[in-house]
């Protein structure tokens, strides 16, 4: 990502920094959901396991 800082660029400054703080916003989310959807599938693998040794 480019940063201008320039006087004559400050309004590109100010978008080239606002979408990427989306874009890591984003990918924040994104890894966020990640680790939930493992986590959720790490606790159902646990389920599955626990019910086999209970039998």
């Amino acid at each position: 990502m480019t940063l201008y800082c320039a006087p004559h660029n400050f309004g590109l400054f100010s978008v080239q920094k606002n979408r990427g703080k989306k874009l890591m916003e984003k990918e924040i989310k994104e890894a966020l959901n990640f680790a939930i959807g493992a986590a959720k599938s790490l606790r159902e693998q646990a389920d599955s396991i626990l019910l086999k040794v209970e039998k």
